[in-house]
């Protein structure tokens, strides 16, 4: 993972190589940003040049604005959907935790802190790369 001046953090893709209309060589690149953080901070200190570019990533930002919960709450209503989930196919991935977590207002990057926090306490665990179950002593 690499690292700006800025603290931003991303993944660097390269694309490939190809000949460009004037007949140069050039290269494409595909940046990943990691998180809201890193999106924030690209935001203010680079951004992007092109108009269209900019607005769709101040749209984007905006989008992660979260509700206040009262604390326990949000991790409540998490804890909710994924044993709707789970009792009616005795799973849940983070894609269907994440899209209800959104319709409560909050953002989608969110059930991912709660999968984490849920997996470290021992209530739920991974079964591959994003799905989830209860484990044994919580399935109830």
């Amino acid at each position: 993972m690499g690292s700006f001046n800025f603290g931003i953090e991303t993944k660097t893709y390269s694309v490939g190589i190809y000949l460009s209309k004037k007949n140069n060589i050039t290269a494409k690149w595909k940046i990943e940003l990691g998180n809201q953080d890193s999106l924030q901070k690209f935001y203010k200190h680079i951004n992007f040049t092109v108009k269209d570019k900019k607005k769709k990533l101040s749209k984007a930002l905006t989008s992660y604005q979260n509700k206040k919960l009262p604390n326990g709450d949000g991790k409540k209503h998490a804890l909710e959907v994924m044993r709707r989930f789970y009792k009616e196919k005795g799973h849940f991935t983070f894609g269907e935790v994440g899209r209800e977590i959104v319709k409560t207002g909050r953002s989608f990057d969110i059930a991912g802190r709660y999968l984490k926090y849920f997996c470290e306490n021992g209530v739920i665990e991974k079964k591959k790369r994003g799905e989830y179950t209860f484990r044994e002593n919580n399935r109830t």
